[in-house]
C-alpha cells in the first residue's frame, strides 16, 4: 500500500524540492537546504516579479507592452505564492502525505482494490498529461524566438544589460529567463497535480464508503452485524471528512490566489490577442500559453468537484452555500452572535461600499437620462442597464433587512424535519441537488458570458465607448479618463452580476427545495398502510399526525421563501418588463450591414439572460404550486378505506387543508409567480415595444 499511495505525491513532491521546500536532516545538510531555499526564491523567483514590475513602470505609456508584461506578472506571483505556502506548511504537508498510507484508508476487498487501481491511473494520467502541456508551452514560449527572432529577449522583463544580441549581457539576461521560467514551470508541474492527486485520493475513499454502505445491503441480515458494519461505516466517513479538511486547509488558500492570478492572466491574454493581431510570433506565444493556464485551473477544478472537497455533511447545504458565502462577503448576511468588534466593522464596511457604488451607478445613470430626455434611442440604452442595477439594488437592500429571518430559513434547512426517510427520498433529494447544482453553473456562466461580451465589445468599436451608458464625468478622448472610467465600469459590473447569480440561484434552489419536500409527502402519503390489526390503526394515526405536522412546516418554510422573493422578484418583473422593451426597440434600430452585428449579439444574448433570469423563478414557483395540488390525490391513493373512523376522519380533515394549492405571491397579492407570470412578462413587454414603436414611427 505503501508504494500504490506514493503515487499521490511523490513525483510532485520532487519537483517541488528544486527549492529544498521539504523538512531537512539536521547538520550541514539542514544548513545546505535552507541557504538553496533561500537563494532559488530569492534569486530565481522574487527576483523576476521584480524585474518584471520594472519592466511595467517603465513602459507604462505602452499599452501592448504593459500586457505582454502583466500575464508574466500575474503568472510568476502565481508561482511565488506556491512556494511560500509550500515552505510554510512543509511539515504538515509531510504528516498528511504519511497519512496517506494509515490503516483506514486501505482498499478491502477485490472491488475497492479496483477503485483505488483507477484513482492511481487518473492521478498518473493527469500528472502526466500536464507535465506535457507545460513543457510544451515553456519550449513554445522560448525556443521558437531563439530560432526565427532572436532580436529582443522572449519574456518583458527589465534588463540591466540591454537587448543587444551581440552583447554578453543579451545572453545573460536570456539564460536567466530561460531558467526562471523553467523553474516556474516545473513548480507548476509539482504543485497542481499535487492538488488534483489529493482531490483524486479523496473521491476514492468516498467510493469506498459507498461501497461498504452497498454491502449491509447485499450480505448482512444480523441486526448485530449490521450495526457494528454501520459503525465502521461512519468512522470511514468521518476520517475522510477530517482528511478534507486537512488538504482545505492547506491547499485552498493558495488554490484561490492561484485562481485569482488566472484570472489576470486570461484578461490580459484576451486583450493582447485583441490588440497584438499583427506579431505573430507574441500571438502564438498568448494563444499556447492561454491554453495552458486553462488547463492549469481545469485539472484542480475538475477533480475538485468530482472528490466533492467543499461538500458539507449536510446535502442540503449545496442548495445555498456559496451563495450565502457571497452574502456574507457583501455584508448582506447577518454575522453569528459571536462575532468580534473587527468582524463587525469589515461587515458592515463591505456592504457600505458595495451600496455606495450601486447608489452611484443609479446616479449616473439618472443623470444620463435626464441630460438626452429628448433621445429616446438614447434613453432607452440607459434603461437597458438602469433597470438592471435597480433590481440589484433592491436585492442587496431586502437581504441586509431581512437577514434574520432568512437566516432562520437556512437553519429550517438543515433540521431534522425534512430529512430524507428511505432511498426514494434520497433518490429525490439526490436528483434536486444535482438539478439545482446545473442550473446554478449554467446561470452562473450565461451571466459572466454576457458580462464579459459588454466588456469586449468598447475593444471592437476602437475604444470610443464604454460597456455601459451612463453620465461621463471626464472627456473619455483622453486615455487616462477612457481607462479610469473603464475600470469603474468593471468594478461595478462584476460585483452586481455576481449578486444577481447568486441571488436568483440561491431563489431557485430554495423553491427547488420547498418542491422536494412536497414530493416526499406525497410519497408519505400514498405509502399509507391498509389496516391489518388495530395496532395498525394506532401506526396510521400516528403517522397521520406526522404527516400533518410535517405539511404545517412545509407551509412555514413556504412563508420564509416567500418573503425571501417577493419583494426582489417583484422588482424583477417590473425591471424585466423594462429591459425587454429597451432590449426590443434597440434591435429594432441596429442594422448588421452598419457593422453594428456585434451590438445585435450583446443586446440578443443579454435580452436572453434577462428572459431566463424570470424564467427560473417562475418555473420554480410553478412546480412548486403543481406538487401541492397533488396532496389530494396522494391521500386518497392511500388505502384508507379499511381505516378506523377517527382516522377517516382525519384525512378528510387534511384533504380539505391541502385542497387550496401552495401560491408564492408578488407584492400584488392577486399575481403569483407562475409560468402563466412569466406568459404575461413576455406578451407586455411585447406589447409596449409595438405601441413605441408604432408611436415613433
Amino acid at each position: 500500500m505503501a508504494e500504490n499511495a506514493e503515487i499521490f505525491y511523490k513525483r510532485q513532491k520532487a519537483f517541488l524540492n528544486i527549492f529544498s521546500l521539504w523538512p531537512s536532516e539536521s547538520g550541514y545538510r539542514r544548513t545546505l537546504h535552507q541557504v538553496n531555499c533561500i537563494q532559488g526564491i530569492g534569486f530565481w523567483v522574487l527576483l523576476f516579479d521584480l524585474l518584471v514590475i520594472l519592466y511595467i513602470l517603465g513602459n507604462l505609456n505602452r499599452m501592448s507592452e504593459v500586457v505582454k508584461a502583466f500575464f508574466v506578472l500575474a503568472t510568476s506571483l502565481g508561482v511565488t505564492i506556491k512556494l511560500i505556502s509550500i515552505k510554510w506548511y512543509n511539515v504538515e504537508l509531510d504528516r498528511l502525505f504519511a497519512r496517506l498510507d494509515d490503516e483506514e484508508f486501505r482498499p478491502q476487498g477485490p472491488k475497492e482494490r479496483s477503485i483505488f487501481a483507477a484513482a492511481c491511473e487518473s492521478s498518473r494520467w493527469q500528472r502526466d498529461g500536464y507535465m506535457y502541456i507545460s513543457l510544451a508551452a515553456l519550449g513554445v514560449i522560448l525556443i521558437p524566438q531563439l530560432i526565427f527572432e532572436w532580436s529582443y529577449l522572449p519574456l518583458p522583463l527589465y534588463s540591466p544589460f540591454g537587448e543587444d544580441p551581440r552583447t554578453a549581457g543579451y545572453w545573460i539576461m536570456y539564460t536567466y529567463q530561460f531558467i526562471g521560467e523553467t523553474i516556474s514551470c516545473l513548480t507548476n508541474i509539482g504543485f497542481d497535480p499535487l492538488c488534483s492527486s489529493l482531490f483524486i485520493f479523496i473521491k476514492c475513499q468516498l467510493d469506498f464508503v459507498a461501497e461498504r454502505f452497498k454491502k449491509l445491503d447485499r450480505e448482512s441480515e444480523d441486526d448485530g452485524l449490521i450495526g457494528e458494519e454501520l459503525r465502521k461505516c461512519i468512522r470511514q466517513h468521518m476520517a475522510v471528512v477530517d482528511l478534507t479538511a486537512e488538504v482545505e486547509k492547506l491547499l485552498t488558500k493558495t488554490i484561490s490566489l492561484q485562481v485569482f492570478c488566472t484570472v489576470l492572466v486570461l484578461t490580459a491574454n484576451f486583450y493582447g490577442i485583441a490588440v497584438l493581431s499583427n506579431e505573430k510570433m507574441v500571438l502564438f506565444k498568448f494563444i499556447v500559453y492561454q491554453a495552458a493556464m486553462l488547463a492549469q485551473i481545469f485539472i484542480m477544478c475538475y477533480y475538485a468537484g468530482i472528490g466533492n472537497m467543499f461538500q458539507h455533511q449536510l446535502v442540503t447545504e449545496d442548495f445555498y452555500n456559496y451563495q450565502v458565502w457571497y452574502f456574507q462577503i457583501l455584508g448582506a448576511w447577518r454575522l453569528p452572535i459571536w462575532a468580534t468588534g473587527g468582524q463587525k466593522r469589515s461587515h458592515a464596511f463591505r456592504f457600505g461600499f458595495i451600496l455606495v457604488m450601486l447608489f452611484v451607478m443609479l446616479l449616473l445613470f439618472a443623470v444620463e437620462l435626464v441630460n438626452n430626455i429628448s433621445r429616446i434611442r438614447h434613453i432607452l440604452k440607459v434603461f437597458f442597464m438602469f433597470a438592471t442595477e435597480m433590481s440589484c439594488m433592491t436585492k442587496l437592500l431586502h437581504l441586509k433587512f431581512r437577514s434574520r429571518n432568512l437566516a432562520h430559513m437556512v437553519e429550517m434547512m438543515k433540521s431534522k424535519t425534512f430529512s430524507t426517510r428511505g432511498k426514494e427520498e434520497i433518490e429525490i433529494m439526490e436528483s434536486a441537488r444535482r438539478v439545482v447544482i446545473k442550473m446554478r453553473n449554467f446561470y452562473g456562466i450565461l451571466s459572466l458570458g454576457t458580462v464579459s461580451l459588454f466588456l469586449i465589445v468598447p475593444f471592437f468599436a476602437g475604444l470610443e465607448e464604454l460597456p455601459m451608458t451612463m453620465y461621463e464625468v471626464c472627456n473619455i478622448q483622453g486615455s487616462l479618463c477612457y481607462w479610469l472610467l473603464f475600470v469603474f465600469h468593471c468594478a461595478c459590473l462584476l460585483p452586481t452580476c455576481v449578486l444577481n447569480i447568486t441571488y436568483d440561484s440561491v431563489a431557485f434552489s430554495l423553491l427547488t427545495f420547498l418542491r422536494v419536500q412536497l414530493q416526499m409527502l406525497v410519497l408519505r402519503l400514498e405509502k399509507l398502510g391498509s389496516e391489518i390489526d388495530p395496532r395498525d390503526n394506532q401506526r396510521i394515526a400516528w403517522e397521520l399526525r406526522e404527516c400533518a405536522s410535517y405539511y404545517n412546516s412545509i407551509v412555514q418554510f413556504k412563508d420564509l421563501v416567500e418573503e425571501f422573493v417577493k419583494v426582489p422578484g417583484s422588482v424583477q418583473l417590473m425591471c424585466s418588463v423594462l429591459v425587454q422593451v429597451s432590449s426590443l426597440y434597440d434591435i429594432s434600430t441596429i442594422s448588421i450591414a452598419n457593422g453594428e452585428g456585434i451590438y445585435m449579439a450583446k443586446t440578443c444574448i443579454y435580452q436572453l439572460m434577462m428572459l431566463w433570469q424570470v424564467f427560473i423563478i417562475c418555473y420554480a414557483s410553478n412546480e412548486v404550486t403543481t406538487y401541492s395540488s397533488r396532496l389530494c390525490h396522494a391521500i386518497y391513493s392511500s388505502q384508507w378505506t379499511g381505516w378506523s373512523r377517527i382516522n377517516r376522519r382525519m384525512i378528510l380533515m387534511m384533504m380539505m387543508r391541502f385542497d387550496s394549492p401552495l401560491l408564492l405571491r408578488t407584492l400584488n397579492p392577486t399575481f403569483v409567480f407562475s409560468l402563466e407570470a412569466f406568459g404575461s412578462i413576455v406578451n407586455v413587454s411585447y406589447s409596449y415595444f409595438a405601441l413605441l414603436k408604432r408611436v415613433k414611427g
